[in-house]
Order: C-alpha cells, then structure tokens, then sequence
C-alpha cells in the first residue's frame, strides 16, 4: 500500500487528521520513567486518535546509540496502520 492509501485508511478510521510530536527530550522527563516507556505511555493513550507520529531524530541521537535504540524501538512499538515521520 502506498502512502496516500495509508494515510486515507488511517484518516478514516480514527476520524483524525492529528500528528503527535515524539520528541521526547529526556531532561524533562521523570526518572523513574524511562524514554521508551514515556513514549509506549503517549503511544498507548493516543493511538486511535491520531494519523501519525513525528519522531525528531535529533532528540535520539543526542543521547548516542542508546538514544537510537530507543527510537527504533519507539518505532516498532507504533500500530503499524499509523503513519510514522522522521525529521531532523
């Protein structure tokens, strides 16, 4: 399927057209929350009202390979219906 046809289906089916920003900046971030789980949070409790997620790859790599892992995995972690964007 291609991009419009993915992004009309998921438009569709949650009747939004809302982009979450991940940019998760780990300075403002509880400690006794890790990154990834703060983001699988906003993930969880926002997944059937938006059309995408952004996810600024700045953010990730400032923290060096684990920040990257943390991406990735933040990555997997979306519904695959759900349109991802990668900025920088």
């Amino acid at each position: 399927m291609n991009f419009k046809e993915k992004l009309r289906r998921i438009v569709h089916k949650n009747n939004s057209i809302l982009c979450v920003g991940l940019d998760s900046d780990k300075e403002k971030i509880s400690a006794n929350v890790s990154l990834l789980d703060f983001n699988k949070i906003i993930i969880d409790q926002t997944k059937d009202l938006v059309c995408a997620y952004k996810i600024n790859m700045a953010f990730y790599e400032f923290l060096g390979k684990d920040g990257i892992d943390v991406m990735e995995k933040t990555i997997n972690y979306i519904p695959r219906e759900i349109i991802v964007i990668i900025d920088g």
